[in-house]
């Protein structure tokens, strides 16, 4: 369950989830923002916008204008790392995605 935390807080801890999303692949927050296509910047935005969408109230089009993206483009990757967690496939992101749970200190 999310806890409630005020405007300011969730805007650090988005900006926080983002940097430390970065820091575990060894990219730029500029390149997990950016309008990049790259597999490997692929993936690294979609796990920041599922644990953004987890630990926060930010709605999708929030999340979207963060990473420049559409909220269409947040749901996808939502659906696409709950298919991974419940399908089994794509077990390197599975397994990013748990180091990077345990990576990021939550409140």
């Amino acid at each position: 369950m999310k806890e409630r935390l005020d405007i300011k807080n969730q805007i650090r801890l988005a900006d926080s989830i983002v940097e430390k999303v970065a820091a575990y692949y060894g990219m730029s927050n500029e390149e997990i923002r950016g309008k990049s296509r790259k597999r490997e910047l692929v993936k690294a935005r979609w796990l920041a916008m599922y644990f953004i969408r987890q630990k926060t109230d930010y709605t999708l089009n929030a999340i979207g204008d963060m990473f420049g993206r559409d909220h269409t483009t947040v749901i996808h990757a939502l659906e696409t790392i709950k298919d991974i967690m419940t399908l089994h496939y794509e077990t390197d992101l599975k397994e990013d995605l748990l180091k990077i749970k345990q990576f990021i200190l939550f409140y």
